[in-house]
């Protein structure tokens, strides 16, 4: 078979440059054409179109390009918003299809950085929602009615909470992923994820419900850093998550992915006051719990209840703050 129009582009990448303001894209050459014909790479060049999803139109950019990257200079500085960029390969043949993908623009959050869905409302933007069965599994801030559990209301009582809802009529491990917005963290050690779980002293079903936590650092794929059963809980009630998030301090930036999996129909998982700072520039000044929940004692920074004190550092006794001094 003789030459052919090329394929689409092959190992495409999306990714904000440090501001996130504009965003590379960077592909590879196709290794062969729409009908399993010859490509030359050295005849091959590339165009890039601005996409939009809802007409499926494609806005040019950039034409015959010879390289495989290019950085559209969107300059957009504003609230956190998607944006949809596409490429193509093109030959003496013809063009090829364009490969199109959705990146979010816009600046990162500072630190520090919290929503707690007051009034069923985001303040944050932009949040990401994509169920693992359409129709089936959803996040929202409206409580279903029915539902399998209930809680008790928001952790901190303002009117909102986050809720994954599995309305697919099986007892099997699905659910629903959501992104936050781009959260720059600080460079110094201390970076803290901190969020609320409703726990439910019951097993619904013989899988507990989960919420995985992956890190998408600069627009990279997410890796998971950690799992949270929120299913057969010894007590029920909310209870707050820290997860350390220093390994990638040095990032331009992150999305923190919650993937909520429950295991049947009419299964839920509540969250609320999602958090990110950092304790070693902002210090922790006051520390606020459930009331149905509250514990006394000490504790060290994870959490971890202790008799006393054994290294020089910051402690929570009966609810409030210690430095202990070396």
């Amino acid at each position: 078979m003789g030459r052919d129009k090329p394929e689409i582009v092959a190992n495409a990448t999306f990714r904000g440059t440090a501001d996130n303001d504009n965003v590379t894209i960077k592909w590879s050459c196709p290794a062969k054409g729409v009908n399993g014909g010859v490509i030359v790479p050295a005849e091959v060049k590339y165009n890039v179109y601005g996409y939009d999803p809802s007409t499926d139109v494609l806005t040019p950019i950039a034409a015959d390009l010879t390289e495989t990257q290019y950085t559209v200079e969107a300059n957009y500085t504003g609230v956190q918003k998607m944006a949809y960029y596409a490429v193509s390969a093109v030959n003496t043949e013809g063009e090829g299809q364009a490969l199109a993908s959705g990146i979010v623009l816009g600046k990162p959050y500072d630190l520090p950085f919290k929503e707690s869905f007051a009034n069923t409302t985001m303040s944050t933007q932009l949040w990401q929602m994509v169920p693992m069965v359409e129709q089936a599994t959803a996040w929202g801030t409206t409580v279903p009615s029915p539902g399998y559990n209930e809680c008790t209301g928001p952790q901190d009582n303002d009117g909102g909470c986050l809720y994954m809802y599995n309305g697919y009529q099986s007892e099997a491990y699905i659910g629903a992923l959501l992104a936050s917005p781009k959260i720059r963290l600080n460079p110094a050690s201390g970076n803290e994820l901190r969020f609320w779980t409703y726990n439910f002293q019951e097993k619904a079903y013989s899988n507990p419900a989960f919420v995985r936590i992956g890190i998408s650092a600069d627009d990279t794929e997410a890796v998971v850093i950690k799992d949270v059963p929120v299913g057969g809980s010894t007590e029920a009630g909310w209870t707050e998550n820290i997860v350390s998030l220093d390994r990638y301090r040095t990032s331009n930036f992150i999305s923190i992915v919650f993937l909520g999996i429950t295991g049947g129909y009419q299964d839920v998982i509540y969250m609320d006051n999602i958090s990110v700072d950092n304790t070693s520039i902002s210090g922790i000044d006051n520390v606020t719990v459930d009331s149905e929940t509250q514990h006394t004692g000490t504790f060290n920074l994870q959490g971890q209840q202790i008799s006393e004190p054994t290294a020089p550092g910051i402690y929570i006794r009966d609810g409030k703050k210690v430095i202990i001094n070396p």
